[in-house]
């Protein structure tokens, strides 16, 4: 499985991204992706991929800048460990997640 994380900010770029449907079915109506959020998030983008793994990514504000994050939730909703993926700058491009070779 590789999953490919792309900051693009251009709509020339994502013209050439083919869409993908998450099936948030099979989280509950009251899945917390952040729970470690104290301010705004945004800007969500998720994919599932063939084993039933969701990848969402996210803006969110911390530590006073913008910081892009990452979570994994397992096919039976067990959320992973909160990564991040950007901590450099105060400013970035919405978050966009694909999967390649899926």
């Amino acid at each position: 499985m590789v999953v490919f994380l792309s900051l693009i900010s251009t709509a020339r770029e994502l013209s050439t991204a083919e869409p993908s449907f998450v099936d948030l079915s099979k989280l509950s109506a009251d899945a917390v992706i952040n729970t470690d959020s104290n301010t705004y998030d945004s800007h969500p983008s998720a994919i599932t991929l063939s084993d039933g793994t969701t990848c969402v990514t996210w803006t969110a504000f911390k530590e006073s800048r913008d910081q892009i994050l990452l979570r994994f939730i397992a096919a039976n909703g067990t959320p992973g460990p909160l990564q991040t993926v950007s901590q450099e700058g105060s400013v970035h491009g919405h978050p966009t997640v694909v999967s390649l070779n899926e």
